[in-house]
């Protein structure tokens, strides 16, 4: 029996799966992933979803200051047991989308690990994203499907949204893919370990930073796109008012810039925003009243 099946027994526990727990059992995996996210040691170190605290003990033998963040306050004995050999670390019982990290940071860069709850993975890594001003590297387990996303290139399928706001405000690199069996209880699909490392500069220079990720989520991700505006790459425009479906064959015949536009309307427009602005065609400007 592995030592979180034995402490589980031991303070009477059970993961929840309506929390999406999950915990990894290999001390094996769990001391490289520590060393991985521990490279830069002087950093203060945040873990997400600490649980128990078998990673949590990984962690605090590598880094200078660990603050460990669970929501599930039927853990707290066991986390603090675990953690107990570490008294300087900080335990916060507590949702980390409610937490404050403006105001944890102290005006320091939080170096920030965790082994993500799948359902919860969008929603922390845009909160993240949020707060780039506070954080250095992000470095999370998640869904292997979601990590390939989050490293693809503009034009494949992968390609979403989320990618594009990653990308956008970090360097994604997939460190390790990691086999279900190697969590308790046993998800059905794999998992990878990725570093996103948070750019000093938009990856792309932009007019108005503020703009970009409310433009992202202006249309949908897969599929056919409901479009009240049509956005023409030539002259940097929004055009049209009517809400309406758009075959993958609908293109923008407009006049711009004194010549025929026939730009796909159907693409993604984070895609395709993405797509100029790393290929040939200039970056577009911003419609104004898009503008947070």
């Amino acid at each position: 029996m592995s030592l979180i099946k034995i402490a589980f027994a031991k303070h009477r526990l059970r993961p929840n799966r309506r929390l999406g727990q999950n915990f990894l059992i290999d001390d094996a995996l769990l001391e490289r992933l520590a060393r991985i996210a521990c490279e830069n040691s002087a950093l203060p170190v945040l873990e997400i979803g600490a649980g128990i605290g078998n990673f949590s003990l990984h962690l605090a033998r590598h880094c200078a200051k660990l603050l460990v963040v669970e929501k599930d306050r039927s853990f707290e004995p066991a986390l603090r047991e675990a953690l107990a050999a570490f008294p300087e670390t900080e335990i916060i019982i507590d949702d980390f989308l409610n937490l404050d990290l403006e105001r944890r940071a102290c005006g320091e860069k939080f170096n920030v690990v965790g082994n993500l709850p799948f359902y919860a993975t969008s929603a922390i890594i845009t909160r993240l994203i949020d707060y780039r001003a506070y954080v250095d590297r992000i470095n999370i387990t998640v869904q292997k499907e979601v990590a390939q996303r989050l490293v693809a290139k503009p034009g494949t399928k992968d390609y979403g949204r989320l990618t594009c706001l990653v990308q956008f405000y970090t360097q994604p690199q997939i460190r390790e893919i990691i086999p279900n069996q190697a969590f308790f209880p046993v998800p059905e699909v794999d998992a990878a370990f990725i570093t996103l490392q948070v750019l000093p500069q938009p990856s792309v220079s932009v007019k108005s930073g503020k703009s970009f990720p409310r433009l992202s989520k202006l249309y949908s991700a897969t599929g056919e796109k409901p479009c009240s505006t049509a956005y023409c790459p030539q002259d940097g425009t929004y055009r049209g008012r009517k809400s309406r479906k758009l075959s993958s064959r609908a293109v923008c015949h407009r006049w711009c810039g004194g010549k025929r536009c026939t730009w796909p309307l159907s693409q993604k427009l984070p895609m395709r925003y993405f797509d100029i602005c790393h290929g040939n065609h200039s970056v577009p400007r911003l419609n104004r009243s898009l503008c947070l």
